[in-house]
């Protein structure tokens, strides 16, 4: 459990959200799967096969998803003038930036709060919602979140 920090960028292995300069990336779920596996191996040949096991848990059929997937997350991180993977040719992957890893703290549960008062009424969307919320709150993991309408 670590964020990890190159360049302006920083990678938050739990919630799997890539930022830029704090601003929150958009980028598919598939592909970010390989992105922890090649910070973790900065600097080191990564190969096709690798990933494959690794990443993929031996459940890809074809080898091009993962020139697909590279590609993608090449753009994500800044297209050709931020080239932060390197093609080792016929070989695999380099992944090209110095990464710092800060390790988060072991996500222990904290001691829910005593309910105080009635519960909400009319509200079970809204409670829908900040579940995934709550949920990362009692692993200290905050955010912040606002409900808003009618009392």
């Amino acid at each position: 459990m670590a964020i990890f920090v190159f360049d302006d960028f920083a990678f938050d292995d739990i919630s799997y959200v890539l930022t830029r300069g704090g601003t929150p990336q958009k980028v598919d779920t598939q592909v970010l799967e390989m992105l922890p596996y090649l910070l973790n191996n900065a600097g080191r040949r990564v190969t096709k096969a690798e990933l494959a096991d690794q990443v993929w848990q031996g459940r890809l059929r074809n080898h091009n998803v993962i020139s697909v997937s590279v590609a993608k997350l090449r753009k994500a991180l800044g297209g050709s003038k931020n080239s932060c993977i390197g093609l080792v040719y016929g070989r695999g992957y380099r992944f090209l930036r110095v990464v710092k890893r800060i390790e988060t703290p072991s996500l222990v549960p904290i001691q829910a709060a005593p309910r105080l008062g009635p519960p909400l009424v009319g509200r079970s969307d809204a409670l829908a919602s900040l579940k995934p919320a709550l949920s990362q709150a009692q692993f200290g993991r905050g955010s912040v979140c606002a409900v808003v309408g009618e009392a």
